[in-house]
């Protein structure tokens, strides 16, 4: 979800390291470790980094973010994951930016906050109605503004009606946690009512569901990774979950050294969360989680280039990497993963 941003200078206050290469033997060494990806059919539109997505039954939207001249976008672009092809739709009618947030509710996308061009911090939300045909584009409308302040790099999910924005930075680290109910408020046009998040503050934070419960953590808070992790039922609010470090005296952790990190992406495919990409630790090392039981278990590193700022996404019970950058240079490529599978090159 899940799953951001700002002008490069501004890299210069937290220097993202990426570490690792594609299938390092670093990652593979392990026999046990499982998992396969599959180089997709490659983004229509520019690359890109910072850009958002949501998913509307079996099609996947996507659109914002920072190309590599530093300029924020505004395309939007429908992936239809069963025939594998991309399509054009109405462009996002904000400002161009990058580091948004984005959901779907009831066949709805939403799409907030961010950064644009003049350095200015964003809290305009947009609904779209997605097209109904192949010679329809879609349709935008302006709804209320999220209620917080004006922020980039948060972290936003949506289960059942509701949708959720969490964390963020608004030139402080921020922890607020706020719900949306589509229809409601002014004109409307939704509503924003604030909950609580007792976990620490952060941005560029990674959110994935699983069983109409979402996980969340990673992230940065003044420059140091975030190793708690959560999990947020909509019915009892939040949960602490094990950390996602070797933090224990148990034998539980001991290889726990590379999940934690910031600006990564991630899906779930059945009951599994998934971590892949982003600065500090070793980006291209891949983790499931098992919220049953608490655990997560490597598996078979990304193949792609390293990167940071990329997206992941879930549509019909499958998982997706696309986008991002290495360096300054952004990717347009898009990759799928097999978890239950040996690992076979250039595939």
């Amino acid at each position: 979800m899940t799953l951001l941003i700002k002008r490069w200078s501004l890299l210069l206050l937290i220097i993202p390291v990426l570490l690792g290469s594609s299938c390092s033997s670093d990652s593979n060494e392990n026999s046990d470790v499982v998992g396969n990806w599959v180089s997709r059919f490659s983004f229509n539109g520019e690359a890109r980094s910072e850009a958002v997505s949501f998913t509307i039954g079996n099609k996947v939207y996507i659109g914002t973010g920072i190309n590599d001249e530093e300029d924020r976008l505004t395309d939007f672009w429908e992936y239809d994951a069963p025939s594998n092809l991309w399509r054009r739709v109405r462009p996002f009618p904000g400002a161009a930016r990058s580091g948004a947030v984005a959901f779907s509710i009831s066949g709805k996308g939403y799409v907030g906050t961010g950064y644009d061009d003049d350095g200015n911090r964003l809290k305009d939300f947009y609904e779209f109605t997605p097209p109904t045909s192949t010679s329809d584009s879609g349709a935008w409308v302006k709804i209320n503004d999220f209620a917080g302040s004006a922020r980039m790099d948060a972290t936003a999910f949506s289960i059942g009606n509701k949708g959720y924005i969490v964390s963020g930075y608004d030139g402080s680290f921020l922890k607020d946690f706020w719900e949306f109910s589509p229809g409601g408020g002014a004109g409307g046009k939704g509503e924003w009512v604030e909950r609580s998040f007792p976990g620490n503050k952060r941005r560029d934070g990674v959110v994935f569901l699983v069983n109409n419960k979402a996980y969340f953590g990673t992230g940065l808070n003044n420059g140091i990774v975030m190793t708690d992790f959560w999990e947020f039922d909509p019915a009892s609010g939040w949960a602490r979950k094990r950390d996602i470090s070797n933090a224990s005296d148990e034998s539980y952790d001991d290889d726990y050294t590379s999940i934690v990190r910031s600006n990564t992406s991630a899906f779930t495919i059945g009951s599994q969360g998934y971590l892949i990409t982003g600065e500090s630790g070793t980006g291209q090392d891949c983790w499931s989680y098992d919220p049953g039981a608490d655990l997560w278990t490597k598996k078979t590193a990304f193949e792609g280039a390293p990167r940071t700022g990329a997206l992941g996404f879930t549509v019909e019970n499958r998982g997706f990497v696309m986008t991002g950058r290495n360096g300054s240079l952004p990717n347009d490529d898009l990759w799928e993963f097999f978890p239950d599978v040996e690992q076979v090159d250039n595939d």
